[in-house]
């Protein structure tokens, strides 16, 4: 049995293996994650993270709220304006309106972003 070894002291060049492009399907992840409780009569903030492989600044992004006494639509925003942190890192917010009773609350995104 034969094997190449190629001595590199110790350093190699990764570049091009992490190298990715956007393959256009969206991908998400959501804080608070799913089966969280929400306190009734406290507004909760959303985050919701978008990537495309890479991160996707200005996308657009909605929110149906259904459940505990709420059905609203929420627009999400990544503008840095609270409850959003930091402006254009493809984070982006919301506020839940309070919840009136208790109960589950249903939520469904949507998202879409230019090519």
């Amino acid at each position: 049995m034969a094997f190449d070894l190629a001595i590199t002291g110790g350093m190699v060049n990764a570049l091009k293996a992490i190298q990715a492009s956007a393959d256009g399907i969206l991908e998400y992840s959501v804080n608070p994650p799913a089966g969280s409780s929400l306190l009734v009569g406290a507004t909760t903030p959303l985050f919701v993270k978008i990537t495309d492989v890479i991160p996707v600044p200005g996308a657009s992004v909605t929110a149906t709220v259904e459940g505990g006494g709420i059905n609203q639509e929420l627009v999400l925003t990544d503008d840095g304006v609270s409850p959003d942190q930091i402006a254009g890192d493809s984070i982006y917010s919301a506020l839940i309106p309070a919840t009136s009773v208790e109960g589950p609350v249903t939520l469904k995104l949507t998202a879409s972003a230019a090519n």
